[in-house]
């Protein structure tokens, strides 16, 4: 169903619209049909991470010519700090879940980096519109 309209034809991906993530990465000519989101750091002390994972998932899909099968994928980078503290933000996180599990043109998700943000985000993802959305953590631990 994802990247899929009504009819079951495949579309352009429509980008997830909150100020605190990216434009979609795409490394060909066009719009991506699906996306993949990346929760993350990009403020505060780790920062450094957030643009390390952005840099690996940019790697990955250009080796694999930002496609999965049939399908050419782009990738949404959002973040999940507060400028004011440095830390993982609850109400920015489930922003971020809402806005994801809303977008049928969202793959999946990797991230976030902080398992508070997680804790915030998966009871939405697992109700997202076209069914769960997987997320797939970079460094969560709290179990």
């Amino acid at each position: 169903a994802f990247g899929r309209d009504d009819e079951g034809a495949i579309r352009s991906a429509s980008p997830v619209n909150l100020p605190w993530c990216s434009s979609p990465v795409y490394g060909r000519e066009g719009r991506p049909d699906v996306l993949i989101a990346l929760g993350t750091s990009l403020q505060g002390r780790a920062a450094e991470y957030g643009v390390q994972d952005s840099q690996a998932l940019k790697l990955v899909l250009a080796e694999r010519g930002w496609r999965a099968g049939n399908l050419s994928v782009g990738l949404q980078i959002c973040d999940e700090m507060t400028a004011s503290r440095g830390l993982s933000s609850p109400s920015k996180c489930r922003r971020n879940a809402r806005a994801l599990a809303r977008n049928r043109s969202v793959l999946g998700v990797v991230g976030p980096k902080h398992s508070t943000c997680a804790l915030e985000m998966l009871p939405i993802l697992n109700q997202a519109a076209g069914g769960p959305l997987v997320l797939i953590g970079t460094s969560s631990t709290y179990l």
